[in-house]
């Protein structure tokens, strides 16, 4: 468990005043900067979240929460260009993204910082992931600088790319050739300005499976 990690766990912050809602006990604590991290395996609501974050602002404290994610409802996957991550449950991150920036997502231990406000369709593909043991001395030595850790540009933006090339450059062999050579993606759209190209590309696909094109067999092998 990550509170193996950290002198100070499970303390109690009492309600002392009116506008705290209840009695609240820590996860974590670090007291030398005010700082508390919660660790959360199951589901918590937003107004929970809400309200977590104010109690504790009342004690003075601030927040950062460590979310599990070594379970089903998150598929994770390392491609060529970073790390997908997918949240079949939108909790996880959904419940912060009115009161934080930023989570960090536990991995089998690789700390990922996650941007919420830039996940799109329940995914985000980073860049990057910290060693539980590395994020634990970085919160212990000033958790205020935490964000810092990873890099500024994390996430992996989308790009289109047009090429423009006359007749007769390989412009429809190329496009096959890209396509079985990024074989990790599962959609690939063909855009055409004539309804006639369509046959155009379905010849010059099959015309390259009749001469065994390399990309071809490769992909075909695997």
């Amino acid at each position: 468990m990550i509170q193996g990690f950290f002198p100070l766990i499970e303390q109690k912050f009492d309600k002392l005043q009116e506008e705290q809602i209840k009695d609240r006990r820590a996860d974590i604590v670090i007291p030398n900067y005010n700082y508390i991290v919660e660790v959360q395996h199951s589901h918590i609501s937003d107004s929970e979240v809400i309200c977590r974050n104010k109690d504790y602002s009342l004690h003075n404290m601030k927040l950062i929460w460590i979310i599990d994610g070594n379970t089903e409802d998150i598929e994770f996957e390392e491609l060529t260009s970073g790390y997908l991550i997918i949240f079949k449950e939108p909790w996880k991150y959904k419940s912060f993204i009115y009161t934080y920036d930023f989570i960090i997502l536990n991995i089998d231990n690789k700390m990922f910082r996650i941007p919420l406000k830039k996940i799109s369709n329940r995914m985000i593909l980073l860049k990057e992931w910290k060693s539980i043991e590395y994020i634990v001395d970085k919160l212990l030595e000033n958790p205020s600088n935490i964000w810092k850790e990873w890099n500024d540009d994390d996430e992996v933006k989308a790009k289109m790319t047009i090429y423009q090339k006359a007749a007769g450059n390989g412009k429809t062999f190329g496009i096959w050739q890209n396509i079985f050579l990024n074989n990790e993606k599962e959609i690939f759209i063909i855009l055409i300005k004539q309804h006639s190209a369509r046959d155009v590309l379905l010849n010059e696909l099959k015309e390259q499976e009749k001469r065994k094109e390399i990309h071809i067999i490769k992909n075909c092998s695997n």
